[in-house]
């Protein structure tokens, strides 16, 4: 859900700034076909996630936005291999010194 949050808090910016097209660049295949169908209009939500009428809730205020404002909202998936904020937020482990 935090995710998502994030998403709306970038939407936010990007009209705060004047932008038309964003990219939304996630690491998590669930945000990425939350969108992703909500934007294409190919499938309706589909979760287990115990909260999934906040998670709805969500997902309509990032396709509100996005259509209220005509923003050309571009989803991709990062593989989490080439995700530059994971890079940074590992642990790098230190040399063993005998």
């Amino acid at each position: 859900m935090a995710e998502l949050d994030a998403v709306i808090r970038g939407l936010n910016l990007t009209l705060a700034w004047g932008l038309k097209a964003v990219e939304l660049m996630t690491d998590s295949a669930t945000v990425h076909r939350w969108v992703f169908d909500g934007i294409s209009g190919k499938a309706r939500l589909k979760t287990k996630a115990a909260g999934e009428m906040l998670i709805r809730r969500r997902i309509d205020t990032i396709l509100s936005l996005v259509q209220e404002y005509d923003l050309h909202l571009k989803v991709t998936l990062v593989k989490s291999a080439e995700n530059r904020a994971d890079a940074l937020a590992r642990p790098t482990r230190l040399p063993e010194t005998s």
